[in-house]
């Protein structure tokens, strides 16, 4: 099985940082719920929410 996730992050993040947490914790989750294997996560940093940016559903964690 292979995800990709799209998201946007917080200015100022370490981005490799969070990525690599969502990567796992995505893996672990998926693969505890199904029981199959995650062979890939790959995660594509959309853009970035800047201090005062208005929010929209997408996000705000909402699928789209």
């Amino acid at each position: 099985m292979v995800l990709e996730l799209h998201v946007v992050l917080d200015f100022g993040v370490r981005i490799p940082h969070v990525a690599w947490q969502i990567q796992n914790e995505v893996r672990q989750a998926v693969e505890q719920m199904t029981g199959k294997q995650v062979r890939h996560v790959n995660v594509v940093v959309q853009g970035l929410r800047f201090p005062g940016d208005k929010k929209d559903k997408a996000q705000e964690g909402e699928a789209i």
